[in-house]
């Protein structure tokens, strides 16, 4: 082996040496970590049996099929006037050309290679479909032909010399022209491309149609610009609860925004006369606005905002030099208020966009008039409120005193009542008087003059609430309140013939309220729960919690509340009038007397109720956060 062979060895590359059939007569022993074939086994086989089948004799560079099945692709040189040939592995070489031409025949942008004079040598397909041309035609054409240059500052040349010079380019943006004339935005990205030796070999740009996205920019724009003017429009608007200053304010923008010569806002009065609110332009003295055969008629009826644009105008005009239209409906809470008019004695100047727009103004008109109309509707009732609160305050104190007088002439003759009655009873016990007659008239006396003490208990409880002023109630527990109440109860449920059951938790209920009137509407439900059910009738009393809510129910099996009642059953002096209940006496303060004292301590009445089936009153109260 010469020299020349030994050096080509080393660097890996295998040698044939073949005789005038191709066959092999030696080989390089490092074929076999190529092939897995030992030189011994490739001696005397035929040279192209190696190759693979569909590519013998048609280029230097080709496919290989190894002992184990494996293709791998090697290139091919003939050394000039002798029998010998080499092989170089360039499977790996291959497989990253693959890879490199799959990512840029596949690449959504365009990709070009450019040389160093700016003619296109090779476009992938992407390109083609950009521009418009085929492959054939874009190679060999001057990359700056399809750039449109009335807007750029630095030609495709002057890049060129900033990349030579080692600069780096940063993504940019220009304007290209497709075969059939038509443009669209672009970002460039351009690169220098270097041979092995460092030294430049081509340019390769990378174009990306950028058309959606300076779409989207100019929308996002406009629609920026749109809620700046808007949220002036929003400001000046309510800088003032003036029906004139919102109305010369709404006029003044939907002018502006327009370019319009001559509008005028008019609104409809109660009567559906349509009356000029603020006007400007060139109209007539004393100008109101007609409907027949009128684009404002027209708006008033389909109440759907128009945009009048036709030469001539098939409406009738309101001044003769106008030229286009616009008409809005002033709609708040699905309710015709008014109409905006807009003119223009130049064509063209109303577009979509400002009509758009002016519609998105118009809204904001529509809320500012309806808004000063209830601002000043608000002030005169409020101006009424206070003249009646005065007059009221005037009554309750009235109504107060008349209270006072009474709870404090009752009293005494009712203390009297009750001590005689004692005195009688103790008498009839002993023998004294004649039971016979008197007993009835004790029994009557004694009905007539608990009732009049609960009339007064009563009254006197709605006074105390009324006058109750918002102050921190102490925690106190109401599991206590509820079985004291309870205990008190069951002897005379007992003797009045009723079952009475108890269910309270083993722990205590702590709660903010105030004894006296917790005890009150304990006391109170209960005996609504006797009062209202038959002999041999189960009362349930039941405390519970669910951690957020001390929860308190009475429930019976009583005579039920009839449904067309129930809805009036809280009112003060309200009675349920059912042929069961029309022998009970009672004041109907009851029930809102315990709504009231429920609510002053934050909490939620309980009711349920059938007719002939039984009744559920009760209240919810928060647990105290200790």
């Amino acid at each position: 082996m010469n020299v020349y062979q030994t050096i080509i060895q080393k660097i890996g590359l295998i040698i044939f040496k073949l005789d005038q059939a191709e066959h092999i007569i030696s080989v390089s022993p490092s074929v076999h970590s190529l092939t897995g074939y030992t030189p011994d086994e490739l001696l005397g086989q035929p040279y192209q049996q190696l190759i693979h089948p569909n590519w013998r004799g048609r280029t230097n560079i080709f496919p290989i099929v190894t002992k184990n099945q494996r293709e791998l692709w090697v290139e091919q040189y003939q050394i000039p006037e002798s029998n010998e040939v080499i092989w170089q592995d360039i499977t790996q070489m291959r497989q990253n050309e693959m890879r490199f031409r799959g990512l840029y025949e596949n690449n959504n942008d365009a990709v070009f290679i450019i040389d160093l004079e700016g003619y296109i040598q090779a476009v992938n397909q992407r390109a083609c479909e950009l521009l418009g041309y085929t492959e054939q035609e874009l190679v060999g054409m001057h990359s700056s032909k399809n750039v449109v240059q009335d807007s750029i500052t630095e030609n495709s040349d002057m890049i060129r010399d900033r990349l030579l010079k080692g600069e780096k380019i940063s993504i940019y943006e220009r304007t290209f022209r497709k075969k059939d004339g038509t443009t669209f935005p672009a970002e460039v990205n351009v690169a220098l491309v270097l041979n092995h030796d460092g030294t430049p070999s081509h340019l390769q740009s990378i174009v990306r149609d950028i058309t959606e996205r300076k779409q989207y920019q100019k929308e996002r724009d406009a629609h920026l610009f749109q809620l700046m003017i808007l949220r002036q429009v929003d400001e000046e608007l309510v800088e003032n609860l003036s029906m004139d200053h919102a109305l010369a304010i709404g006029l003044d923008f939907s002018l502006r925004l327009t370019s319009a010569q001559a509008g005028f806002i008019a609104l409809l009065a109660q009567d559906g006369v349509l009356q000029i609110a603020h006007i400007t332009g060139d109209y007539p003295p004393n100008f109101q606005p007609e409907l027949e055969n009128t684009l404002v008629g027209e708006v008033i009826r389909t109440q759907q905002a128009t945009l009048s644009t036709q030469t001539p105008q098939p409406y009738r005009l309101n001044r003769p030099q106008t030229v286009e239209q616009i008409a809005l409906p002033l709609i708040n809470r699905e309710r015709l208020i008014g109409v905006v008019m807009l003119e223009t004695d130049r064509p063209g100047t109303f577009t979509d966009e400002r009509f758009k727009l002016v519609q998105l103004v118009a809204t904001r008109i529509s809320v500012a008039v309806d808004n000063t109309a209830l601002y000043q509707q608000t002030k005169e009732q409020l101006t009424q409120l206070q003249d009646l609160y005065e007059q009221v305050s005037e009554l309750e104190r009235l109504k107060t005193d008349m209270i006072r007088v009474a709870a404090h002439d009752l009293r005494n003759p009712l203390s009297t009542i009750i001590t005689n009655l004692d005195i009688i009873q103790q008498d009839l016990k002993n023998g004294i008087i004649d039971s016979d007659m008197l007993s009835p008239m004790v029994r009557e006396m004694e009905h007539a003059s608990n009732r009049m003490y609960r009339i007064i208990r009563d009254i006197l409880s709605l006074e105390r609430i009324n006058q109750a002023v918002e102050q921190v109630m102490p925690i106190i527990n109401l599991n206590n309140i509820v079985q004291a109440v309870f205990n008190e109860q069951r002897v005379r449920t007992r003797n009045l013939g009723r079952r009475m059951l108890l269910d309270t938790p083993n722990i205590p209920l702590m709660i903010r309220g105030d004894e006296a009137q917790l005890t009150e509407m304990v006391n109170n439900l209960i005996e609504n729960a006797v009062k209202y059910t038959n002999t041999e009738s189960l009362i349930q009393v039941t405390l519970q919690t669910d951690e957020t809510y001390a929860i308190f129910t009475v429930e019976d099996n009583g005579f039920g509340i009839p449904e067309a009642e129930q809805q009036n059953l809280f009112k003060p002096f309200y009675r349920v009038k059912t042929p069961e209940t029309e022998h009970i006496k009672g004041t109907g303060l009851g029930l809102h007397l315990v709504k009231n004292m429920v609510e002053r301590h934050n909490g939620q009445i309980i009711f349920r109720s059938t007719y002939g089936v039984g009744s559920t009153f009760g209240f919810k109260i928060p647990i105290a956060e200790h």
